[in-house]
């Protein structure tokens, strides 16, 4: 497992240890375990683009609420392809 999580890391350009934070919280929480809550837009600001279209986040959103293809726990490679 740490082998995958590594190359998913190095994959979508984050910290090995912070993907794993990412994966524990998905595992215990779900989708809200996940979520950005730390850079809330204040009013005239702007953020940085987001990474995937309404519609794109609601289909992975769909995913991820079912089990994985494997029928294991959802992984950082997992949720990438």
């Amino acid at each position: 497992m740490a082998f995958i999580v590594k190359n998913s890391a190095i994959a979508i350009g984050i910290n090995y240890d912070y993907a794993q934070e990412i994966i524990k919280k998905y595992n215990q929480l779900g989708e809200v375990g996940v979520k950005n809550g730390k850079h809330k837009l204040q009013k005239g600001k702007r953020g940085k683009k987001e990474l995937l279209k309404p519609e794109q986040f609601q289909k992975l959103a769909l995913e991820l609420a079912g089990r994985p293809f494997d029928g294991d726990i959802w992984t950082g490679l997992k949720i990438a392809r």
